[in-house]
């Protein structure tokens, strides 16, 4: 955790410089963007520890310059090294989940920059990769809350990344964890982006009159 902090703030003085000039226009209201999203993280517990991957997109909407609606849908699972809090058992799993998150996320006004927001994740299991007959589940659907800060590469008017550290605290029905790890979306695209109308006045031509 110390070594994923301390990552963090050298890259934030690496890229304050830079972003800085940026910072006034990198989103306008009604932008929207597509991006692909992978992610790791893990957590030491006692007698047992878990580590999670995700992949999968995401789709983002700004009402407002410093303020985004976010949604998506990933493929995630969770690795125990102990008791599977997903099957109860002890055996080597490899459970698959659809993970669908409905989020808040801003741009900090000033160091837009910097980006920070909060999940609701709805995870659904629907299989065991490690079982060819099935896997029965303790639950059919648990919540999670993801908790972003990171960065936004994106550059106004363009696509670009983020990287941003994830904490998600997790409420299954035999138990609780919060694996701690980063969250990349390799890119974002714009799309739907809102057009522009420009008047331009042409004043009509002299008349020259002849006497």
């Amino acid at each position: 955790m110390k070594r994923v902090l301390g990552f963090l703030i050298i890259v934030a003085g690496l890229v304050m410089p830079v972003f800085a000039q940026d910072a006034e226009n990198k989103h306008n209201p009604f932008d929207h963007y597509f991006g692909i999203n992978i992610g790791a993280g893990g957590m030491k517990m006692s007698g047992n520890g878990v580590f999670t991957a995700d992949a999968g997109v995401s789709y983002d909407f700004y009402p407002h310059r410093f303020f985004s609606l976010n949604s998506g849908l990933l493929f995630h699972t969770e690795i125990y090294s102990g008791d599977n809090l997903l099957t109860g058992s002890g055996e080597k799993q490899f459970p698959l989940c659809f993970t669908i998150p409905f989020g808040i996320h801003i741009n900090i006004p000033k160091a837009e920059w910097l980006y920070a927001g909060i999940n609701l994740a709805l995870n659904i299991p629907i299989a065991d990769l490690m079982s060819s007959n099935g896997q029965q589940f303790n639950e059919k659907v648990y919540l999670s809350m993801p908790v972003d800060f990171g960065f936004d590469f994106i550059r106004p008017g363009r696509g670009g990344t983020r990287v941003f550290l994830r904490v998600t605290p997790t409420f299954h029905k035999d138990g609780f964890t919060m694996p701690v790890g980063l969250m990349w979306q390799i890119y974002n695209w714009k799309v739907f982006s809102k057009k522009v109308e420009v008047e331009v006045n042409i004043p009509p031509p002299p008349v020259i009159i002849i006497q």
